[in-house]
């Protein structure tokens, strides 16, 4: 949790970046949780994208602006959502 606010707080604040986005595999849902809770946003699907093991899997595209990032560290619910 601290390693995920100091990099989104480098990316913003420090290099002044408008956006941050990551591929998550799509059956880790914790990691999909775990990136919510600080903003990020699914915005795509690339169905059947990498191949784990024996089968192809799909990988969701989730991604952060530099609003949201400073909405999320400066509202009312912040201590909720950076817990």
């Amino acid at each position: 949790t601290l390693m995920e606010r100091a990099i989104l707080r480098k990316v913003f604040d420090d290099l002044g970046l408008r956006k941050l986005c990551c591929e998550v595999l799509d059956f880790n849902d914790r990691v999909v949780a775990f990136h919510e809770r600080f903003g990020f946003r699914i915005e795509g699907r690339l169905k059947a994208h990498k191949l784990i093991g024996d089968r192809y899997c799909d990988v969701l595209l989730m991604a952060i602006f530099a609003d949201d990032w400073q909405d999320a560290t400066t509202g009312p619910d912040r201590g909720e959502q950076c817990s």
